[in-house]
């Protein structure tokens, strides 16, 4: 017998729209992660990958030479730039958010 339709609607019935919300904190931890992962694979070679990329020299630079760890410039705005949502969607990371705040599994 299958209870996938039961949970779901059980779910549906006890927590509502929290889902998208968890969904939404998902997704933006894991860009997080997968840009503060890109940035270390990059190493010495940042400040090339993010002119590549388009970022300004400026920018490029100071983000370069920051005294903060990976993590912490997973969010800067040179990396944000560089590395948007969209670069990872197309490599074939699959989305967790659907049309907005819908999750794949409702």
């Amino acid at each position: 017998m299958n209870n996938r339709p039961v949970k779901q609607l059980w779910l549906s019935l006890t927590i509502g729209d929290e889902w998208g919300t968890y969904d939404l904190m998902l997704q933006a931890w894991l860009m997080r992660r997968l840009r503060c992962y890109q940035w270390k694979q990059w190493g010495r070679r940042g400040y090339r990958e993010l002119r590549r990329r388009g970022v300004s020299r400026k920018l490029a630079w100071n983000t370069s030479k920051s005294a903060h760890g990976p993590w912490r410039l997973s969010q800067s705005p040179a990396l944000c730039f560089a590395l948007p949502s969209g670069f990872f969607i197309k490599l074939g990371l699959p989305s967790l958010i659907v049309n907005g705040m819908e999750s794949p599994g409702t």
